[in-house]
């Protein structure tokens, strides 16, 4: 991972020594690029286990990354350690939270200022909004220091006595309409639901002009093609070869912090998709990010489909695939760090963890929204197991200053 010099290290420095109230060290550095790695990890990984079924894929690491890093915070024991191991996070529970504040406080700085009142911006303001909230369906049961935790290291609301609307009305609101419902249901056993939201819009820095969008092939398989509409648009990005593929650096427009791009990896053959998405992994996405970054604008003539993808997932299956399973065994779950009660083993455990994103690429920029929901659930009464899973190029939009990943996917038919 690629530390950048200037105003990333003193922002990250200084960002963690504010979360850890602590003097800025190359330490704390270390500790946040870790935890980046993770959440860019964790996206790679839920992206294989779920590229085992056919169709597009849409993710969002650092939502998924961040409410999963709060699910952390509450676990003890081995739950703890089999997450960590899961997670792959290299630092203990209070490090993770220290550095999640970090993060929010810098990509909250991604946010296009709209300037003075009586100055036009050169182009709409970019938007990166990401917002967290636990939801505490029944009273008395989650302690109120994992509450403070939320808040306070995770810019987290807490809502008491909770119901379904309101958690869903919540992140139908933090993602501008976007998405509508996060969870269909609520367990009669709920205790409390964990909630990240993003959402993000930007306008290309070089738009593409819609006059010259036209009808070209898709090729889905090399036998089978789909016309599509083509974007176009001549212009100057980084670009490279890799193993089997092209990789190209789309920027937003954004001029107070030139900080978010799409990178599209099209692989040279048709068929190629899988093999190249199987060989990179989140070691190599970041070298492929270090040369995009590295590599000088040149004059390419860029061809792309206009798509839009939503995406909806419950993520249990595949994180129990990547060896995360006591964390939902109601009789052996450790989350006693929510509860702060010690020895309450087996009392509390993950009954749902769903993902959702809407995300739409076209002329003029892209819209994108995702939301990552945990529901807890009580042992009282145990309810039968739910597995309910929605059934060729891969695209990041990743936020260049710090290196998360803020949305990825699999598009292999854009109608």
């Amino acid at each position: 991972m690629r530390l950048h010099s200037g105003w990333f290290v003193r922002g990250v420095a200084s960002a963690i020594a504010l979360a850890a109230c602590a003097a800025p060290s190359p330490a704390a550095d270390q500790l946040l690029t870790s935890l980046i790695t993770s959440y860019n990890a964790i996206g790679r990984r839920l992206a294989s286990e779920l590229a085992k079924a056919p169709g597009n894929i849409v993710l969002s690491p650092a939502s998924i990354g961040t409410v999963m890093a709060m699910t952390f915070s509450g676990a003890r024991g081995e739950t703890a350690r089999q997450m960590a191991s899961a997670l792959a996070f290299n630092a203990d529970r209070e490090e993770i939270d220290h550095a999640n504040r970090a993060l929010l406080a810098i990509l909250a700085g991604a946010e296009q200022p709209a300037g003075p009142d009586n100055a036009v911006p050169p182009s709409p303001p970019a938007r990166l909004a990401i917002a967290n909230a636990l939801f505490v369906i029944k009273d008395g049961v989650i302690g109120n220091d994992y509450m403070a935790v939320v808040k306070e290291r995770y810019s987290g609301e807490v809502f008491a006595a909770a119901r379904l609307d309101e958690i869903n009305t919540w992140v139908r609101d933090r993602t501008e309409g976007k998405i509508d419902t996060i969870l269909d249901r609520l367990s009669p056993n709920s205790l409390a639901v964990l909630l990240d939201a993003i959402y993000f819009k930007a306008v290309w820095a070089q738009p593409f002009h819609r006059e010259l969008t036209a009808e070209a092939a898709f090729h889905l398989a090399p036998a089978q093609s789909v016309p599509v509409p083509m974007m176009q648009n001549a212009g100057r990005y980084a670009a490279v070869a890799g193993d089997g593929f092209k990789a190209i650096r789309i920027p937003y427009a954004n001029p107070a912090l030139d900080m978010i791009v799409m990178v599209l990896v099209v692989p040279d053959e048709i068929d190629g998709l899988a093999a190249v998405a199987q060989r990179l992994g989140a070691e190599q996405q970041a070298k492929l990010f270090v040369a995009l970054a590295d590599q000088p604008a040149r004059p390419i003539a860029l061809a792309m489909p206009r798509f839009k993808a939503t995406y909806g997932a419950d993520l249990v299956a595949a994180f129990k695939q990547m060896g995360m399973k006591l964390a939902f065994d109601l009789f052996k779950a450790d989350f006693s760090g929510m509860t702060g009660k010690p020895g309450s083993e087996g009392a509390i455990a993950i009954s749902q963890i769903e993902h959702k994103v809407v995300l739409e690429v076209a002329e003029e920029g892209t819209e994108a929204a995702a939301a990552t929901a945990v529901e807890m659930l009580a042992r009282s009464a145990v309810q039968p197991e739910s597995l309910r899973v929605d059934r060729p190029f891969l695209f990041f939009i990743t936020d260049t200053t710090t290196g998360a990943v803020l949305f990825e996917g699999r598009i292999v038919d854009p109608r």
